[in-house]
């Protein structure tokens, strides 16, 4: 996992820094999405991440109660899907990548996929694509919560996890799907509509009574995300 990832960040889409450095295009049109054929009907919804007035990525999900199906594209970015399993506590303790560059086709297969599975204390990795790769068990934190940045549905799916809690706040582990590593998420004012989440950088979201991430902003950054429907 470690070389995919290395290969990855030496194609100059390093997607895991808060700080977004893709190659912003004014006015880059939306491009076709396709939601992902094996969520059922559920909450579903577009977030749309800005650095200022440009677009750095589009994201649309479809989340039921025991999966999230999300995909990210960007001008720079590529494309990302993303496919978690939710526990009962709306914990993610499994998640399914796959990337594909910017230059790839629509109909084209990822260049790369993996699935990342929390077992106790550690993550192991399963790399599908490209083959031949064992799978590689990564020392992290009991129950981490597995993340893959920079998804606003996984977001929202920490913060419906520190609701469903209980408290005003909360702390839990993350495994961070690219580098490996594992870090701590601290959840402020949860139950509130103005939740501060600390992963790193301090992330100002606005969140309504059904849990969903309405909207977020990056403290110190003009980078900010809005949340809207999709038909």
């Amino acid at each position: 996992m470690k070389a995919a990832m290395n290969a990855r960040r030496r194609s100059g889409r390093n997607v895991c820094g808060w700080v977004f450095v893709a190659v912003l295009v004014v006015g880059w049109a939306c491009p076709r999405f396709v939601t992902p054929a094996t969520a059922q009907a559920g909450d579903r919804g577009e977030f749309t991440l800005l650095s200022g007035a440009d677009t750095y990525a589009v994201e649309r999900f479809t989340r039921t109660p025991n999966r999230l199906e999300s995909e990210l594209r960007g001008p720079s970015l590529g494309r990302i899907q993303i496919s978690a399993v939710i526990d009962p506590d709306e914990s993610v303790p499994e998640l399914t990548l796959r990337f594909w560059p910017v230059d790839a086709a629509e109909g084209d297969p990822p260049n790369q996929s993996a699935t990342i599975t929390m077992r106790q204390d550690t993550a192991v990795i399963a790399i599908t694509s490209p083959p031949g790769i064992n799978p590689q068990p990564l020392s992290s934190a009991r129950d981490a919560f597995v993340y893959m940045n920079p998804s606003f549905a996984l977001m929202e799916q920490m913060i419906r996890r520190a609701r469903a809690a209980g408290g005003a706040s909360a702390s839990f582990p993350v495994f961070l799907a690219e580098g490996g590593e594992t870090a701590n998420v601290s959840i402020l004012n949860a139950t509130t509509d103005a939740v501060t989440v600390i992963l790193g950088p301090i992330i100002d979201v606005v969140m309504d009574a059904e849990g969903h991430l309405l909207s977020a902003s990056l403290q110190g950054q003009n980078l900010h995300v809005v949340r809207s429907d999709f038909p």
